[in-house]
């Protein structure tokens, strides 16, 4: 199971980073191993800064007692943030977990991830274009997969503040015992709330903008299967409409209008969406 690999990367990544911080702050403090614990867990704290588990010992790097020696004498805030992290290093670690929670949020609920990546307009359009244009107008796998991941990027965006918060609320008392189950439970749990709640905010706009996009994709589609099915020749005898006007134009103003809608619709989110000011930076 691919997601069952990137939850287990997630936990390598914890441990080598709660190694690699203990072993920086114990440096930066000038201290002794004997400062940090008791002569009983000395071999214990060398085996934490080498990243070293031992089955019948410290299966899960740390154990409550040492977590609590290391958390008072090399000056950490808590046990969350000897844990986890802060700032560049918490981030890093919240944007796998939301890759690693979309992939199994997907299994049960594909289509609330794909309406929360429908909230991307750019992608919204690509993927009403991947779905019903003619192959001459869809666009290649690639380059909707390449939209695709924009979306993720923008849901992340914004959902990201919510996403910290939750997981401080639920890791901030855990240590790292069964830490990977601690993830699954934690994805499964609170990812379906947090993207049902981002929908909410933005008023499910995306899943309007893909409808309409999509109707007026089916309607160039129709005009289009109708000219080649009539063949050239109908232009000459095609009816016109009450102002003598023929069919065949109003359709045309009507997917002009479409598409320049369209246009406006995406242009107004890049002109005024937080997201997209980020990437000028």
């Amino acid at each position: 199971m691919n997601e069952e690999k990137e939850i287990n990367q997630i936990m390598e990544l914890i441990f080598n980073n709660i190694s690699t911080r203990v072993a920086n702050r114990k440096k930066q403090l000038k201290k002794t191993r004997s400062d940090i614990t008791s002569e009983s867990s000395i071999q214990l704290l060398s085996s934490i800064m080498n990243n070293q588990r031992i089955p019948n010992r410290n299966p899960y790097l740390l154990n409550a007692s040492i977590t609590d020696d290391i958390v008072s004498n090399l000056n950490f805030h808590s046990s969350y943030e000897l844990i986890w992290g802060d700032h560049s290093d918490l981030d890093t670690l919240l944007k796998q977990i939301f890759y690693a929670g979309i992939s199994l949020v997907e299994q049960n609920n594909y289509n609330l991830i794909e309406e929360c990546r429908l909230t991307y307009l750019p992608y919204a359009k690509a993927s009403a274009k991947f779905n019903f244009a003619t192959e001459l107008e869809k666009p290649d796998l690639e380059a909707l997969g390449e939209e695709q991941y924009h979306a993720s990027e923008y849901v992340f965006f914004y959902i990201n503040d919510n996403l910290k918060e939750e997981h401080k609320n639920f890791f901030s008392k855990s240590g790292t015992k069964k830490i990977n189950k601690q993830l699954f439970n934690f994805i499964n749990t609170t990812f379906p709330k947090l993207l049902s709640s981002f929908l909410s905010e933005t008023n499910h706009q995306g899943k309007q903008v893909y409808d309409l996009m999509s109707s007026i994709i089916k309607y160039e589609n129709e005009d289009i299967f109708e000219s080649i099915a009539y063949g050239p020749e109908w232009f000459q005898h095609e009816p016109l409409t009450n102002s003598e006007i023929p069919l065949s134009d109003v359709r045309k103003n009507i997917i002009n209008t479409g598409e320049k809608y369209i246009d406006a619709i995406l242009n107004e989110q890049f002109e005024t969406d937080c997201f997209f000011n980020d990437l000028r930076e």
